[in-house]
């Protein structure tokens, strides 16, 4: 880069990066640190002017590399801000808890998918699955057969000592008479009941884990002035906090607060030709998730060669 610096009597190099994957991350931040100028271009962009090198959608490495440049040199790109400090902690923590939420509503989905078949009519009685009662159900009789084969007294007692004595006879009656009616399966009890044991570990490992996330967040989001201001907003919690400055960064590095909203995909996109003026639109070219950190760039001088 230097060697081309110096033939192309440049003041100095702009390098454009096309932000997919996580690969370019290091090597922006290793560009960064020794001084370069690091921009990304929106994938989006590349992908619309393939067909103007070969009249071809045809991709390959050589291509893009040959798009980026041409992008970078119109102006349409946008400066990379990559998080650092507590704002790089929180977008590490923020992308954890998204994992471990994902994670944790697909065993979700399987424990429902083992009561739809072996007691769909459980959710009658218990609407929250997750609750004391209801787990002390789901280790020990989750299954009709084995809730018959309690008396409704003993199960109204261990529902009391389940859930420091909120749900009772009541319920116990309803999970009594929902058993003898249910019509779920019959066959494969034991190997079905390990199937689910297994799926309530694991809930209860995610939760934890989930829970060790959102107290680390919590900690951080103490030392941002900032933070504090965006946790007063009625209806915003932790996590909203944590991750939209874990996503944007320093919000000293935003000139306008329409920075922020284009970069989320929020801004209006006006839809108007001729004499015809369409309704406009939230964009929505960017995801709801906002992604790495960047600024709208500018055209670049026509004072300096890059």
């Amino acid at each position: 880069m230097e060697e081309a610096k110096e033939k192309a009597r440049a003041t100095r190099v702009v390098i454009g990066m096309e932000p997919t994957g996580h690969y370019w991350k290091p090597l922006a931040w290793f560009l960064q640190e020794e001084g370069y100028t690091v921009v990304i271009v929106n994938p989006y962009h590349v992908k619309r002017r393939k067909e103007e090198v070969d009249n071809s959608p045809t991709k390959n490495d050589r291509k893009d590399a040959g798009i980026i440049p041409k992008v970078v040199k119109d102006g349409n790109f946008l400066h990379c801000l990559l998080p650092k400090g507590k704002y790089a902690e929180l977008r590490n923590l923020s992308v954890t808890r998204r994992q471990q939420r994902r994670k944790l509503n697909s065993v979700l989905n399987q424990l429902q998918a083992i009561l739809d078949e072996y007691f769909p009519e459980l959710g009658q009685v218990f609407k929250n699955l997750l609750g004391k009662a209801a787990q002390w159900v789901l280790r020990n009789c989750p299954f009709p057969r084995l809730i018959l084969a309690h008396k409704v007294e003993e199960l109204a007692e261990k529902l009391k000592e389940a859930s420091s004595h909120r749900v009772g006879m009541k319920r116990a009656q309803a999970l009594y008479k929902t058993a003898q009616e249910s019509i779920g399966l019959t066959e494969g009890l034991t190997g079905a009941q390990h199937k689910l044991t297994a799926c309530l570990d694991e809930i209860a490992f995610y939760q934890r884990r989930k829970e060790q996330t959102e107290a680390a967040m919590a900690d951080i989001l103490a030392g941002i002035d900032i933070a504090g201001n965006l946790l007063s907003i009625p209806g915003i919690g932790l996590v909203t906090v944590a991750g939209f400055l874990g996503e944007i960064g320093e919000p000293q590095n935003y000139e306008h607060w329409k920075q922020i909203q284009k970069l989320a995909g929020l801004n209006l996109s006006e839809q108007s030709s001729g004499q015809k003026n369409g309704q406009s639109k939230i964009s929505k070219r960017e995801p709801s998730r906002i992604k790495e950190p960047v600024i709208p760039g500018q055209p670049n001088s026509g004072s300096q060669k890059p």
